[in-house]
């Protein structure tokens, strides 16, 4: 536990209420008055997001955040809302305070220019029409540069129009089009590649884009059609325009479905790839290294190349419908270089999040620099080696790990650290960022990390298997994550069990490649292996038995196992380390732990100390989404948050014990 190591970078920058509500009476007079006003004024909020009317052991996430989306204001959001994302928010009003308040310069002097350009750009933002979509001659000319938008332009040639060379261009922008690029987090940053998604607001499937009544397909054509019409394309071309690139994705999705969408088992048909197949692929992608990556990286290989089979049946489909292809992508264009405002009294967050997002070393350099809080860093700091101490004594219980392995297990441990971590150009620049270290590899050396890993005005935390480290970036410490007014059972069922969550990556299928030291290496035994396999299925199936009526659908639970061990194990941790802390102190103060506990609770949420814990730790994923988010999560990492949440309990034991549940004696998938 002496080699754990701190170097934390947090800003706790939410301001102290005004002690406009009064205490109430009940409240333990232990607690200073500013923190207890503060306190009463939460659980208000907290108690809005719940509907108290269900079960917490029959729908523990409509009980927690069943009313949530019906008490947050609208706000400017191209993806699904989370409650935990929604600081994102929170931190925008600070920049725009960076940004409209001139003598914020006087206190960062040294980066008055880069605030000049900032502000430029927020002004010009915000002071042009962005709602509704405008047509934009400035747009049309990089298209008819990057390969054309035939539907457009009469005199386009079908004959000298290169789909991968418009993706790759089209991908400066940071758009994903026929190419979904993503970079390694180990050096040299190279780049690989996922599988690209279909269509516009909602995901194209082939069972959404044959039923013409869907939401998916109604909401694409409409999308489509209006960006045609807004450029002048008559109703009758438009018409054909779209019935040629719906043909177009039709085929495409045909070939999508027969690997369901999956990217091993795309893997695996490329095996059946003839060497010369193989070769034609490789040396056509050599397009895309020049134009993205400056030449760089242009040996592709098995662990970074696209799926084979995918780009040579597209090859074949994109040769029948070459303009259906060059139409699809500048729709693509023009759609994502669109605000995509639903009206205009979103556009102030919007023009905040684009200057944010395309200039963030420069406000996450201000921000730490004038919002730094060290107490906030001291109480993170206690309660990530608490949860530590916690994972050690996991690690000593573990059933399926042998001595070898939990010899290994322990160094590795031992051995953790945690560190904190005009609109063309400025997304040129942002996706340049991106792709900085790849590019400049060779001006660095393998001990090299990430970019992104430097910034702290981000609501992110993560474990870094590279170098065996926790990352807790200071955006994140705002509630419904954190307040250091806030009891220390809310403290630990939400930032504790954030970290708790992150600990555990380091112990499990991807943290099995890395030892101690961040070397690839795998310290796990068969026999330890073939066990956590064992355990690891019941999560695969417990998650795998959830079905999104939405778009009717069932998650993946091989995709999401190892977060949703990982959300287990942290829940774990942080429950157990509450509990320690909790008697620990219950005995400083010489009082029995339940008069202790009044003092662990929110006034005015009829909720134990311990209940508190788990209602934090759900509040932390309420959320809403419409249709299209539903289908760009399905395939991410992480479950949908109503069933992480739901999945999360149900397999807790702690938690139905705390809330008395029929089934706490039941079955439960554990690890930790």
């Amino acid at each position: 536990m002496e080699q754990f190591v701190l170097s934390l970078l947090i800003l706790h920058c939410a301001c102290s209420p005004r002690t406009t509500s009064a205490i109430p009476k009940s409240l333990p007079l232990t607690i200073p008055v500013r923190d207890a006003n503060y306190r009463f004024k939460y659980a208000q909020q907290m108690v809005s997001y719940m509907n108290l009317t269900v079960n917490p052991c029959e729908d523990f996430y409509e009980y927690a955040c069943g009313n949530w989306k019906n008490t947050i204001p609208e706000r400017h959001s191209e993806s699904k809302r989370v409650n935990v994302l929604d600081i994102g928010f929170e931190l925008n009003k600070i920049i725009e305070i960076i940004l409209q308040k001139k003598a914020i310069v006087q206190l960062v002097p040294e980066y008055a220019e880069e605030l000049k350009l900032a502000r430029k750009f927020y002004e010009n933002c915000r002071q042009t029409q962005l709602y509704p979509m405008r047509k934009t001659s400035k747009h049309l000319e990089i298209l008819q540069k990057i390969g054309g938008f035939p539907a457009w332009d009469d005199k386009w040639n079908a004959a000298q129009f290169n789909w991968l060379t418009m993706s790759s261009h089209m991908s400066e922008f940071g758009i994903e089009t026929l190419i979904k690029e993503d970079i390694f987090s180990e050096y040299p940053f190279m780049p690989y590649f996922l599988m690209p998604s279909f269509g516009f607001d909602i995901k194209l499937s082939y069972d959404n884009l044959h039923n013409k009544s869907s939401m998916a397909y109604l909401t694409n054509r409409q999308c489509m059609y209006e960006i045609l019409t807004l450029y002048g394309i008559g109703a009758n071309k438009s018409e054909m325009v779209l019935e040629k690139i719906f043909d177009f994705l039709a085929e495409v999705l045909v070939v999508v479905n027969g690997f369901k969408e999956d990217e091993y088992s795309c893997e695996k048909l490329s095996e059946t790839l003839k060497p010369f197949e193989v070769d034609a692929i490789i040396q056509q992608w050599s397009q895309y290294f020049d134009i993205v990556w400056h030449g760089k990286f242009r040996n592709l290989t098995e662990d970074n190349r696209p799926c084979l089979y995918f780009y040579r049946e597209l090859n074949k489909i994109v040769a029948r419908h070459r303009d259906a292809v060059a139409n699809y992508l500048s729709l693509k264009f023009l759609y994502h270089m669109d605000a995509r405002l639903k009206n205009s009294k979103l556009q102030g967050d919007y023009c905040t999040w684009s200057v944010r997002n395309g200039m963030r070393f420069l406000f996450d350099n201000i921000f730490m620099k004038l919002f730094f809080n060290r107490q906030t860093a001291k109480d993170v700091k206690r309660m990530a080696i608490r949860i530590q101490k916690e994972l050690r004594q996991s690690l000593l219980e573990a059933t399926w790990m042998d001595a070898k392995t939990r010899k290994a297990a322990l160094l590795k441990e031992s051995s953790m650290k945690l560190y904190e971590v005009n609109r063309i150009n400025l997304l040129l620049f942002e996706n340049h960022i991106r792709r900085l270290h790849g590019l400049y590899s060779e001006q660095f050396n393998n001990q090299t990390k990430p970019l992104q890993m430097m910034l702290g005005m981000e609501v992110n935390a993560f474990y870094y298997p590279l170098d065996n480290s926790l990352h807790i970036a200071a955006g994140v410490l705002q509630p419904p994550t954190y307040h250091p007014a806030w009891p220390i059972s809310l403290k630990y069922g939400t930032l504790g069990y954030i970290l708790g969550h992150e600990f555990s990556h380091g112990f499990d299928v991807q943290g099995a490649n890395y030892d101690y030291t961040g070397r690839n290496s795998y310290w796990w035994s068969e026999e330890a292996s073939q066990q956590f396999e064992a355990q690891a299925q019941c999560f695969v199936q417990s998650y795998g038995n959830y079905c999104v009526p939405e778009i009717n659908r069932r998650i993946n639970g091989l995709l999401t196992l190892n977060e949703n061990i990982a959300d287990a194990g942290g829940l774990n941790l942080a429950f157990r380390a509450y509990r320690r802390l909790a008697n620990e102190q219950s005995k400083k103060v010489g009082s029995p732990r339940q008069a202790h506990g009044k003092q662990e609770t929110m006034p005015g949420l009829n909720l134990t100390a311990e209940q508190l814990f788990f209602v934090g730790a759900a509040q932390i994923w309420c959320s809403s989404y419409r249709e299209m988010d539903y289908w760009q999560e399905l395939t991410n990492t992480h479950t949908i948050e109503k069933y992480r949440v739901l999945g999360l309990m149900t397999n807790s034991r702690d938690f139905a014990n705390t809330y008395n549940c029929p089934n706490k004696n039941g079955d439960k998938c554990e690890v930790w």
